[in-house]
């Protein structure tokens, strides 16, 4: 079967992180949880850190109602998405991400959680939508620290169980390649290499011998407003959307 895992905070970080959260419960402490904003937001993702997910929530949820800077309130909002994923609270998950969505709608990672969260709750049309509108927004032009592949990789594991599930063998199996060619060592991905390929006839291949990065652009043209077709197509060729234009009509639809 087709495989996912969650990834979580390795040991060492969360133990060089144990003075950091005893400087901050002592502030929280003397001044009776009147921090600065951003103390508060460092201390709810240090009990995060240290897998104190309750107490994450709350301190997080109390930032929220000071914090004025929308990048951190972002992050905050997805952080307190991600950890009631942990805890299996997938609805809370989804409505924490919604608000986010709020505060930047341009934004991916909201949406990508989303996707994850309804994974989890084996919704796989509702994976693949919220995946398609993520995905081919940029990353956050931000100051706050992000991690370059929750854009380019990480998302991949889900989407690409989700299309299966969905019968798309074939995307399954070309999303899975993109995913190698960023991480080419990915048990995950190795694994679901081999088991997507037993489930697609050979005839259904088409032989691709140059890399992704060297495509040109290419223009398709939906058949009689069949969009459904076109965007099922698009997912099958796992090409980047930003490489890609869909003439209708008169209209130019990226």
């Amino acid at each position: 079967d087709a495989i996912v895992v969650e990834h979580h905070p390795p040991p060492d970080r969360v133990e060089e992180s144990g003075r950091n959260l005893r400087i901050l419960e002592k502030e929280y402490a003397e001044k009776g949880g009147a921090m600065e904003p951003r103390h508060l937001f460092y201390l709810g993702r240090e009990y995060a850190d240290h897998g104190n997910h309750g107490g994450a929530i709350e301190i997080l949820t109390e930032y929220l109602r000071v914090g004025g800077w929308d990048d951190e309130r972002y992050s905050a909002q997805t952080k307190i998405a991600e950890l009631h994923r942990h805890q299996g609270r997938y609805q809370e998950a989804i409505d924490a991400d919604l608000q986010a969505l709020k505060i930047y709608p341009r934004w991916p990672d909201a949406y990508l959680g989303i996707a994850r969260s309804y994974y989890f709750l084996q919704d796989w049309p509702k994976v693949v939508y919220w995946t398609d509108l993520g995905r081919v927004l940029p990353p956050p032009d931000t100051l706050l620290f992000r991690n370059p592949l929750d854009y380019s990789l990480n998302w991949i594991i889900y989407y690409t169980n989700a299309v299966f599930a969905l019968g798309d063998g074939l995307a399954a199996l070309a999303w899975t390649r993109r995913a190698l060619e960023v991480a080419p060592d990915d048990a995950m991905h190795k694994h679901n290499l081999a088991f997507f390929a037993t489930t697609v006839g050979s005839e259904e291949l088409i032989p691709i011998e140059v890399s992704v990065a060297d495509l040109p652009t290419y223009a398709v043209i939906p058949v009689h407003d069949r969009h459904e077709l076109t965007l099922a197509l698009l997912r099958q060729l796992a090409l980047p959307p930003d490489r890609v234009v869909v003439y209708d009509n008169n209209s130019k639809v990226p």
